[in-house]
């Protein structure tokens, strides 16, 4: 999961990440990865919305929760750009 942006209102955390999403309990649900805006609430459950600003959630999960970060390819080091005056 790539995390982009964490904000922490009270005790509500919005983040926003590239991640996928796996949901198994009365149903199953999985969502591929993109980049998702996750609601974090103070009541332990958690949206997960759409980037492009949809009001309704892709997927929730009642409280309690449990996450669990798993990152699959660890991005690579930033290339380094060099240049000499001539």
């Amino acid at each position: 999961m790539a995390i982009d942006v964490v904000a922490r209102v009270g005790r509500v955390r919005i983040i926003v990440a590239d991640c996928s999403a796996e949901y198994s309990g009365r149903l199953q649900a999985s969502l591929p990865q993109a980049r998702r805006v996750i609601l974090l609430k103070a009541d332990g459950s958690v949206l997960i919305f759409s980037e492009i600003g949809s009001s309704k959630p892709l997927t929730w999960m009642a409280a309690p929760c449990t996450m669990r970060e798993v990152i699959v390819n660890p991005p690579s080091p930033p290339a380094s750009v060099s240049a000499s005056a001539s």
